[in-house]
């Protein structure tokens, strides 16, 4: 698109009251949250500070078998004790993302305006006296900001100013803070993790602010120094970055100013938490005065795929590449889950919930059931290849592990009378934790199932390999049920608005075998079949039943 377009520029006005409130900054691993009234507050934070003490180990106590007999069983205690137990010494229930602190300039900043073409953000206070111009640069874990104020009153505020005692209930220590001729930040140590530095700069034209790390206090405040020597130098490299990738995305024209902003905003967004860090809950933006929702972990049920699903889209592909590589060094850990869990030595099994180093942490056992984060992680994989026809990268990444998401459910599908089943699975989150949060031939993992048979038969005969597979494959493809389908029973009562009344007899693809979408949900992991592995198309007689359904039951 054209990178001078006024499509590329977004005006706020200032207060912005919150973090919420904020305008976001970022490269995937840093990212900072710009906001404030009386003052101009620089939440920072980076993706990858965690506390990852009292992980739950995956153990062969965990395989599947023994789990479907106490489901069987409805054995509670059962399924618990299959589960390593936490150490309660420690301060932290599982392993966490962490708040950072934010930096407090003195100023009361009055509009502002996001250059987008660039990656910077230009500030003004409301006399115009005082001229700021913010940036993350591109590769590097810096925050830019240059002013034509060489006084810039700068405070450092770590989050333990605003949740210490919560921080000193995890055993954390108080941050030591630091001020110098040359930078001023503070420097925090965890109990297990390497010691963090945050520190500023100031500059020839502004102040640079970075986060570090190193394995002593003295090695983070040294390599910060390092960071911030040069720091200045990324303001080109970073406007030459942003420019790249405006060239290459769409551009799209609509009646909506509203709906144009959402989409080159989102754009702007997409490639601030996904650029040099894989994306997680919530990107590189964590608030410094609680700890973040789920841990800001690896979400693998829809969670991840729906951040990535706009760069494809978007023309912008090679934002999944620090995907891609975090899941190849996750891969030996993924392999073993599935020796552990399914006990077979070929196939890939990644939990719903991770931490940065593909640990499972997920505080329920349905996760163990919910075979398609595997599957939906390749599927990211199948669709870069389908946007680039990298040849290379099918051959490399994506069939192998598509093919080890495809081996978990040949060790578990069986056949009955001439058709294969899953004798128990689950749809993403749907009835959460308890034993109806899993059943037979779920409708989700089905699908999952299908997308895998049919790009794998594919990507095979393309390579030309597996030959074998292959076979095994497309008789597969006629044995396993597309989805698993529900007809209400005459003496049921659903209610239904008037205008979809006369569907309510018609078949329509349930969770799993016997349940109807009974409760407003937010996964929908039924639908998969329409989106999206697209095993369905949406003129089949089943789609439009289902969907009046589900707007019926409420969207979630």
């Amino acid at each position: 698109m054209d990178i001078h377009s006024d499509k590329l520029k977004l005006d706020w006005r200032f207060p912005l009251p919150n973090t919420h409130a904020g305008i976001l900054l970022g490269n995937g691993l840093f990212g900072v949250v710009v906001w404030g009234d009386e003052r101009l507050c620089l939440t920072i934070n980076r993706a990858d500070f965690w506390d990852r003490r009292n992980i739950r180990p995956i153990t062969a106590k965990m395989n599947v078998a023994d789990l479907r007999k106490h489901w069987l069983a409805r054995d509670d205690d059962g399924i618990a004790q299959m589960v390593e137990p936490t150490d309660p010494s420690i301060g932290i229930d599982s392993p966490s993302g962490l708040p950072m602190g934010r930096i407090e300039l003195g100023l009361r900043i009055a509009d502002a305006t996001l250059q987008m073409a660039d990656g910077a953000l230009h500030l003004s206070n409301e006399q115009a006296s005082t001229m700021l111009r913010l940036s993350v640069a591109a590769d590097q874990p810096v925050l830019l900001i240059e002013s034509d104020n060489a006084d810039l009153d700068v405070r450092c505020r770590p989050a333990w100013d605003f949740m210490g005692d919560r921080l000193a209930g995890l055993d954390h220590a108080p941050p030591q803070m630091f001020d110098d001729s040359s930078m001023r930040g503070w420097i925090q140590e965890l109990p297990a993790d390497p010691t963090l530095c945050l520190a500023s700069s100031r500059f020839s034209g502004g102040l640079a602010v970075t986060a570090v790390y190193g394995e002593t206090p003295e090695a983070a405040r040294a390599n910060a120094g390092d960071m911030l020597e040069n720091a200045s130098a990324a303001v080109e490299s970073t406007k030459r970055w942003w420019n790249g990738y405006w060239q290459q995305v769409p551009q799209i024209d609509l009646p909506s100013v509203e709906a144009e902003e959402v989409y080159y905003y989102g754009l702007f967004k997409l490639a601030g938490m996904s650029k040099e860090y894989p994306a997680v809950l919530q990107g590189p933006w964590v608030e410094e005065y609680q700890m973040p929702d789920c841990g800001n972990d690896f979400h693998f049920n829809v969670n991840i795929q729906m951040c990535y699903w706009p760069a494809y889209g978007a023309n912008a592909p090679e934002l999944l590449q620090p995907l891609f590589d975090k899941l190849k060094q996750w891969e030996p850990r993924l392999r073993n889950n599935a020796k552990l869990l399914f006990d077979i030595d070929d196939g890939i099994f990644l939990p719903m919930a991770v931490n940065d180093t593909g640990e499972w942490i997920a505080n329920y056992w349905p996760s163990f059931t919910d075979f398609a984060c595997t599957g939906w992680a390749a599927h990211l994989m199948w669709l870069y290849y389908r946007y680039t026809m990298d040849v290379d990268f099918l051959r490399d990444t994506a069939y192998p592990f598509m093919k080890g998401a495809m081996r978990v459910y040949e060790s578990l599908l069986e056949e009955e009378d001439g058709q294969m089943v899953l004798p128990f699975g689950t749809s993403a989150e749907y009835n959460w934790g308890s034993f109806q949060a899993t059943g037979r031939n779920p409708s989700f993992q089905l699908a999952c199932i299908h997308f895998l048979l049919e790009s794998l038969i594919s990507s095979a005969e393309l390579l030309d390999i597996d030959a074998d597979d292959v076979t095994t494959w497309k008789q597969l493809q006629q044995t396993v049920p597309p989805y698993a389908e529900y007809i209400q029973p005459a003496d049921k009562v659903v209610p239904w608005s008037p205008s979809s009344d006369e569907l309510a007899t018609q078949p329509r693809i349930a969770v799993y075998e016997g349940q109807d979408l009974e409760l407003s949900h937010r996964h929908h992991g039924h639908l998969a079949v329409v989106h999206p592995f697209d095993t369905l198309g949406p003129e089949h007689a089943i789609v439009r039943p289902t969907l009046y359904r589900w707007l019926e039951a409420g969207q979630g």
